[in-house]
């Protein structure tokens, strides 16, 4: 099926007010219903298919982007985009189908994956940032036989004495 994305959502839209039309008239499975709700479980297949592939390609993009900031700024700037994100889909499903149509709670969905999915490759990149950098501080400090480190300094009847703790 290669239709553009338009056309698969007007054809969801025709397809989604048709099935509630039958709904409505109580058509039975026997008297079409059932041609009306396949084409409406085929169309949504292909809508979500559609729409979900700008978003894997964008994941793709930012996974294997390495000039991508991962910053403790663009963590939290993800973050709160996919809580926003989930926050609109949770209000869309909960209005429930009286008040969206299939077409929006799929957007909805697929903007909440995009959204989760950036969250997660640039929380992880900070993360590998942070531990790297810590490793880096840890292998500069000196390392005695008993397998200790010094962490700093304490002060004991005015003497300067090394504080030292045991490195795993």
């Amino acid at each position: 099926m290669n239709e553009t994305i338009e056309q698969l959502a007007a054809d969801l839209d025709a397809v989604e007010i048709e099935f509630d039309r039958a709904d409505a008239a109580r058509l039975r499975m026997a008297d079409g219903m059932s041609e009306i709700s396949l084409r409406y479980f085929r169309l949504s297949e292909a809508y979500f298919g559609a729409i979900r592939g700008p978003v894997l390609a964008a994941r793709h993009a930012l996974e294997n982007n390495p000039d991508v900031p991962c910053d403790r700024h663009a963590v939290l700037r993800a973050r709160d985009e996919m809580r926003a994100a989930q926050e609109r889909r949770r209000i869309i499903f909960e209005a429930g189908y009286d008040f969206s149509s299939k077409r929006e709670r799929l957007d909805a969905a697929a903007a909440e994956e995009l959204a989760e999915s950036n969250y997660e490759i640039i929380s992880e990149r900070y993360q590998r940032a942070k531990r790297i950098e810590r490793n880096a501080k840890t292998r500069k400090r000196k390392i005695t036989s008993d397998g200790l480190v010094r962490t700093g300094y304490k002060m004991i009847d005015g003497v300067r004495v090394p504080v030292m703790e045991r490195v795993r």
